[in-house]
């Protein structure tokens, strides 16, 4: 089994999943207020790139968790 800082892969893609989900998020509801941030300035520019991240990271954890889980293969 692949173990990063004490965990598997499934936990690191379901965390880096809502990340980007959480990222997506913020690029689509910072108002200007917010906008002056440049953290949510990049969230903003990046938002559809950080949405297929999230899409890809939310799959590739399904795809961990079903193989880690039915067929008992540790990854």
């Amino acid at each position: 089994m692949i173990i990063i800082f004490g965990k598997n892969l499934v936990y690191w893609s379901g965390m880096l999943t809502g990340v980007f989900f959480v990222l997506s998020f913020l690029g689509c509801c910072c108002n200007l207020r917010l906008a002056k941030n440049k953290f949510f300035r990049l969230a903003q520019q990046y938002h559809k790139k950080i949405i297929y991240f999230a899409l890809v990271f939310f799959f590739l954890h399904l795809v961990l968790a079903v193989l880690g889980q039915n067929f008992k293969i540790w990854i």
